[in-house]
């Protein structure tokens, strides 16, 4: 969780970032877990998250955990035109 933490303090307006990660988080009931869910809402926007399952993902690596990939970004500045629609800047 903690490189999911300093991705989004490096995340500028614009930018995105995807992780591979443990899937326990996104029910975990401890600090961690909630904090980090609620620094992703407050601080980025969901583009996606995919459920990998309990495949063994990687070699040699707890074979049978279950892990998600997810993607967020951080909108960047949006400026309104004379459409009056908003288009990315």
């Amino acid at each position: 969780m903690l490189f999911a933490h300093l991705a989004l303090d490096q995340l500028r307006p614009g930018g995105a970032h995807a992780f591979v990660a443990p899937a326990y988080w996104l029910r975990g009931a401890g600090p961690g877990p909630r904090h980090l869910r609620a620094r992703l809402d407050a601080d980025a926007r969901w583009r996606a998250l995919v459920d990998l399952g309990r495949l063994d993902r990687f070699e040699g690596g707890g074979a049978g955990a279950r892990a998600i990939v997810y993607v967020v970004d951080r909108p960047g500045p949006v400026d309104v035109r004379a459409e009056g629609r908003p288009v990315d800047v």
